[in-house]
């Protein structure tokens, strides 16, 4: 029984020897896997632009269609916000379906933007002056305008670089091509004129007032605030255009002269301001002057009072 026991621990004996070295190859194998493992060199993700959106308050302002706004509110209203959530990325995509995430701004810091003003009709000619921030839109002539607003970088700073980012794969990041997206704005109009003028010996017929050579005419000029009601102390424009006798012939000589402003071209302004009454009148004349019809013009200038 002996001999049987030790042929049995014989055989125990070599059947460990003949494992080992399939232990040691299978750990050695588990050990060097670790060091040829790298990272997938795969495909950066890509999008056509980002743009900073536009918000009046709360309300998100949609550039794709033009937006109704009150011809009360101000442009303190309107802000542009730079945060890298409300960031508006267009068409954002990876091609091998990795997950696209939130961008983020170059050491996590973002540019200083403030918004700036023009005409729709000539969206690259930034107003001039810009509008006021704490002014009424229709109290600054604005009302009934179409404007277009966008976020413009302050031009002094480093603009930091923008990142697209997905929270999966590699490469994972790649720099966003930074936009600017216009919005469209709709100023509703005022109710009413906000200045108004009249001429003494108003002709309805001929649509003028007439006077004899070396007499004179006189404005009534009424200024307004944006719903109808009469305001004081409101500064105000008045332009010639040019002269032309009944044939249609300009005929500039002999310039008309309003109080002692003489508007010797049609660039030429008369600058006056209403009394507390919201009332100005503005005499004309044209001294020698040639039988020719003068146009006069007026425009607000300075802000309507309580708007």
């Amino acid at each position: 029984m002996s001999l049987t026991l030790n042929k049995i621990l014989v055989l125990c004996a070599l059947l460990i020897s003949a494992m080992l070295p399939g232990w040691s190859w299978a750990e050695s194998a588990w050990q060097d896997s670790s060091d040829t493992v790298g990272e997938f060199n795969g495909t950066v993700p890509t999008a056509d632009s980002a743009s900073i959106p536009v918000y009046q308050g709360s309300v998100f302002l949609d550039p794709a269609k033009t937006n109704e706004v009150a011809f009360t509110a101000k442009p303190s209203e309107f802000s542009a916000d730079v945060s890298v959530s409300k960031l508006l990325v267009t068409n954002p995509q990876d091609r091998e379906g990795d997950i696209i995430a939130t961008p983020r701004w170059e050491n996590q810091t973002p540019p200083t933007v403030s918004l700036v003003w023009a005409d729709a009709a000539t969206p690259d000619t930034l107003l001039d002056p810009q509008p006021v921030a704490d002014r009424s839109f229709c109290a600054q002539g604005l009302a009934g305008r179409s404007l277009i607003a966008w976020a413009q970088p302050d031009p002094q700073q480093t603009m930091p670089l923008l990142y697209l980012l997905t929270s999966t794969g590699y490469p994972y990041e790649s720099v966003l091509t930074l936009a600017d997206q216009k919005v469209t704005l709709k100023i509703a109009p005022a109710q009413g004129d906000l200045i108004s003028v009249s001429a003494a010996g108003y002709d309805e017929s001929s649509g003028a007032a007439k006077t004899t050579v070396g007499g004179s005419i006189t404005l009534t000029v009424t200024t307004k605030d944006c719903v109808g009601n009469v305001v004081g102390n409101i500064p105000f424009v008045i332009k010639r255009k040019d002269a032309e006798n009944r044939q249609g012939v300009v005929n500039n000589t002999a310039p008309v002269k309003l109080g002692t402003t003489e508007l010797t071209t049609t660039a030429t302004e008369y600058r006056g301001t209403t009394d507390a009454n919201g009332v100005a009148t503005v005499t004309v004349t044209q001294a020698n002057g040639p039988w020719c019809k003068n146009a006069v013009g007026r425009e607000p200038r300075g802000y309507c009072s309580g708007q």
